[in-house]
């Protein structure tokens, strides 16, 4: 009856609790299952037994013969609660629904089952010195304990629970559907680990440090250091905070595929640790909401790859003396919304790029970590990044009083603004650019002028930049301006005052483009001369004939004298076929000369917009 293919036998619930607390040793029908017994101590093995619980469906132990070694081998058990002071429990190959472990304790449990589920173990007040879970887990959990407990866990667990203990000490080498912590320490002590969704709900711990294989993370109300280092997260990593208290989180060799949420946590965020060589850090989208204490990203001390695709600061507020910088980021969309900078900020080295997140299942995850050559940083070599051409890179203001942050050699340029209401001028830019384009963030309200918005924008970033000496920069924005403000007049309502900034436009884009300038004033000439021609009887002609052609090219050697607005009408004397200019004739020269000179105004002032201040 030492194997698991021997026929069980039944024992009732009543006659194990006698068995265990030693009133049935002399029964000869149960003496095969002690081991022996001498000395201080009892050893019993009970093997190939079908275990019936009692009326109410529990076997419970009470008593135990102390000091004990108990081994269940190969047995059914429906429901197990053990209530006593045990030396050594151990459940071989054990058929087990649920195991509880309600007060008492346990020095030492070992649980081995090759195949099939355990569907819950519970630990309530009792107290186990150590464990080895050798088996898979449907549900185990761990409530409060005043001792140190120390266990490993070797196969999966669909759940794992920690209530209130801060005493529990783990190596886990499975993986872990759903780990929730609540009010206790965080117990893994090995590196990686395998977690598809952690939550922690708890209060002030020394530290967590997360190192492992996630789907997803959520940290509540931890006011501990977190440090994550050698981390995959392919979706959310969120971390909130209702109480306002800062946290420290460092980041190194960190991938998250989702979006790392930071809310409410005032948190210190580096991607500098003590110790620990960065070498990347891939974030898909950074969130940070509602306070933030210290902020330090930064590609220096090792760190060669820092890409955010979308770093937003919503809701948050920095006081006064707070400085915040990120450096050398690689990002494709920058947010702040509702967003108040009493502090200092800096982004320095930033520029345009991306990488596109892992389209894998948390499985197909696990199937590449388990292989034996693999390795975290070579792993994420094959993150495909983007650089400088990638699409849709978006600088979003709303709402916001960008306060004062230093632009240092950052390039926005080939960025596109959106942008509401938001306050620029205190920021400063040392060898950057902003974005080009400006369009406002329509958000659907009554009495809303999305080009006045648009003015705004420009308006700011012009004044901004000729206040730090790029009037070159600046000029182009003024022609933003007064583009947006055109768009903005009605030509029903406000004829006379956009017919000027129409013809600003089309001239010479407000004297930024001397080659608009120069082609619209040939064109306007042509138009007019052509007119004028005409007037004199000169009419178009079929240009195959010769003769044609030499009246055509005798006509236009007398163009350039037409575009001079201070010509003589004398000057074209040798083209009129009369004695007197017709009167048509006389009108278009006198139109003529008005808008060529205009023209030709618009054309000096663009080609001379480099030199125009001193």
């Amino acid at each position: 009856m030492n194997n698991s293919s021997a026929a069980r036998m039944d024992l009732s619930s009543s006659n194990l609790i006698n068995l265990i607390a030693g009133n049935l040793r002399e029964n000869l029908y149960y003496s095969r299952c002690y081991l022996y017994h001498h000395g201080p101590g009892t050893q019993i093995l009970i093997e190939n037994y079908d275990i019936a619980p009692d009326t109410s469906g529990v076997v419970n132990i009470q008593h135990a013969a102390s000091p004990l070694l108990l081994i269940f081998r190969n047995c059914t058990i429906k429901q197990l609660e053990i209530n006593h002071e045990i030396s050594d429990l151990r459940f071989e190959n054990c058929e087990i629904d649920t195991l509880i472990f309600s007060s008492g304790k346990i020095g030492k449990l070992s649980i081995t089952k090759e195949s099939g589920k355990i569907e819950k173990i519970l630990t309530k007040e009792n107290t186990i010195g150590e464990f080895d879970f050798n088996c898979s887990i449907g549900k185990l959990i761990f409530e409060s304990s005043g001792k140190q407990i120390d266990g490993r866990l070797s196969g999966d667990i669909d759940f794992l629970d920690i209530q209130d203990n801060k005493n529990l000490s783990l190596v886990s080498f499975g993986i872990i559907g759903e780990c929730q912590i609540t009010y206790a320490s965080y117990p893994f002590r090995n590196a990686p680990i395998f977690i598809k969704k952690l939550k922690i709900v708890s209060g002030s711990l020394p530290s967590i440090e997360l190192c492992g294989f996630f789907e997803s993370i959520e940290l509540l109300n931890v006011l501990g250091p977190v440090i994550v280092h050698s981390l995959i997260c392919l979706k959310d990593f969120v971390i909130k905070n209702n109480r306002g208290n800062s946290t420290q989180i460092g980041l190194s060799n960190t991938y998250v595929g989702g979006d790392f949420v930071i809310k409410n946590a005032t948190p210190e965020l580096s991607t500098a640790i003590e110790g620990e060589i960065n070498k990347f850090v891939y974030i898909n989208r950074l969130l940070l909401k509602n306070s933030l204490s210290v902020l330090k990203l930064s590609n220096t001390e090792g760190l060669t790859q820092l890409y955010i695709n979308h770093i937003s600061f919503e809701d948050l507020s920095i006081i006064k003396d707070t400085y915040w910088s990120i450096q050398g980021l690689y990002c494709n969309r920058i947010d702040f919304i509702h967003f108040r900078n009493a502090g200092t900020g800096s982004f320095s080295n930033t520029s345009g790029g991306s990488f596109k997140p892992f389209e894998l299942t948390y499985t197909e995850l696990l199937k590449i970590a388990e292989t034996d050559s693999f390795r975290i940083d070579q792993f994420t070599q094959a993150i495909q990044t983007k650089g400088e051409d990638s699409a849709n890179k978006l600088l979003y203001l709303r709402s916001s009083d960008l306060g004062k942050i230093n632009f240092v050699d950052t390039d926005f340029s080939g960025f596109s603004l959106n942008f509401y209401s938001t306050k620029l001028n205190e920021i400063f830019l040392a060898g950057s650019k902003m974005p080009k384009t400006v369009k406002a963030i329509d958000l659907d309200r009554e009495g809303t002028d999305p080009k006045h918005q648009e003015r705004i924008a420009y308006s700011q970033l012009k004044k901004l930049l000729e206040q730090q000496g790029d009037l070159l920069a600046s000029n182009e924005y003024f022609a933003g301006e007064m583009n947006a403000y055109y768009e903005s007049l009605a030509w029903k309502h406000d004829f006379w005052e956009k017919l000027p900034l129409f013809l600003n436009r089309i001239s010479s884009n407000h004297g930024q483009s001397w080659i608009r300038a120069l082609v619209t004033t040939v064109g306007v000439t042509t138009v007019f001369y052509a007119l004028f021609l005409t007037s004199l009887g000169i009419l178009p002609a079929s240009p195959f004939n010769s003769e044609n052609l030499g009246h055509f090219f005798y006509a236009s050697s007398y163009f350039f004298d037409f575009v001079n607005p201070l010509h003589k009408l004398e000057t074209f004397a040798p083209l009129k076929t009369g004695s007197e200019y017709p009167i048509f004739g006389h009108f278009v020269d006198g139109i003529a000369r008005v808008f060529i000179a205009y023209f030709v105004y618009q054309l000096i002032q663009a080609f001379r917009k480099h030199g125009r201040y001193k």
